[in-house]
């Protein structure tokens, strides 16, 4: 089952959390997120090789993630399929499938099921960038179509 496999993604290969949630919690998140198409996956042979959520969100909503506040708290307060904005929340990718066509098919289901969207938003982990990056949706289209 797929929420069995994004559990154990998340507690075994997600490294950037900073604390985990119980598994109770996590589950009714990646259950929500699953409900409403807003989990990407790539899987071979039944067995997830990496996954990535997205929420569609506004403008205060961005200023909340911003300040700090954590977004899957407030997911039932919002409708994660309406905004402008296209936010990744998370991506992670099984260690043996980095650098493979797993991160492509991936960043391709974003662009696609966020297509209309006018910002793509992520976390960036680089010092340059921190805490998030953002790219104008002429702009992603540019720099990740040429990488097809």
């Amino acid at each position: 089952m797929l929420i069995d496999q994004l559990l154990e993604f998340y507690y075994k290969y997600d490294k950037f959390q900073s604390s985990y949630l119980s598994e109770e919690k996590a589950r009714k998140i990646f259950d929500h997120l699953i409900a409403k198409g807003r989990v990407h996956h790539y899987s071979s042979d039944n067995a997830l090789l990496g996954y990535g959520e997205s929420i569609r969100i506004n403008y205060e909503t961005l200023g909340k993630i911003i300040c700090g506040y954590n977004i899957y708290g407030m997911l039932d307060e919002i409708d994660v399929n309406q905004g402008n904005i296209a936010y990744l929340a998370n991506v992670t990718i099984h260690p043996e499938h980095r650098g493979t066509v797993v991160l492509k098919y991936l960043r391709n289901e974003f662009l696609v099921k966020n297509y209309s969207c006018e910002y793509f938003v992520g976390h960036s982990l680089t010092k340059k960038h921190q805490p998030i990056k953002v790219f104008k949706r002429s702009d992603a289209m540019m720099k990740w179509i040429k990488e097809v």
